[in-house]
């Protein structure tokens, strides 16, 4: 990294402020009392023999490494970067918006997270009028495969990723159309 500060997308600046904020709790040794001399801690080898210009660095003795972790880690921060978080941005709120959208329009279906375009996210809780969430994240995954996660009594929560196809969204409405119905499997 000689010559100047790095470029602000590279794995060199991402993965420190990925990890910086929580770094005391996934990267802290494991501290052991030492019973000779109660006044001390003791914890992972050279855990205090660090370069203060390292910063968090320091704290990065997390014991043997899994090399396809991290090979994961690296493929898919690369795969991140060469695609583009506003693509990536794009792509899962307008599933989500398209998700929405087609719940607005089922009669007995409600959303509960935000709808206004400043506060909506990937994640769309909604609930249909006379089924649980149990029922519906059951016939979801009962009819099409898909995973969502029951909320409260009667409601799930559906979270729309990159991978995910136009296809799988039209998919859920669906099956919230089916139920809203009355042709569930309850």
């Amino acid at each position: 990294m000689a010559g100047g500060d790095p470029d602000p997308g590279t794995k060199a600046v991402v993965i420190p402020q990925l990890y910086s904020a929580r770094a005391a709790e996934w990267a802290t040794p494991l501290l052991l009392a030492n019973t000779a001399a109660p006044d001390r801690w003791l914890a992972s080898g050279h855990w205090d023999d660090y370069d203060p210009a390292d910063g968090v660095f320091r704290l990065m003795q997390f014991g043997t490494a899994n090399a396809s972790l991290l090979a994961g880690l690296d493929a898919a921060l690369d795969f991140y970067l060469h695609v583009g978080p506003e693509r990536i941005e794009r792509r899962v709120i307008g599933l989500a918006d398209k998700l929405r959208n087609g719940l607005k329009e089922i009669k007995k279906a409600s959303i509960s997270s935000p709808t206004h375009p400043a506060l909506a996210s990937a994640i769309v809780t909604y609930g249909v009028a006379g089924v649980t969430g149990a029922e519906l994240m059951d016939e979801l995954w009962k009819r099409k495969k898909f995973r969502v996660r029951s909320q409260g009594g009667q409601l799930v929560r559906q979270s729309v990723h990159y991978y995910n196809s136009p296809e799988e969204i039209e998919g859920t409405l669906e099956v919230v159309k089916s139920l809203a119905a009355g042709q569930g499997g309850h």
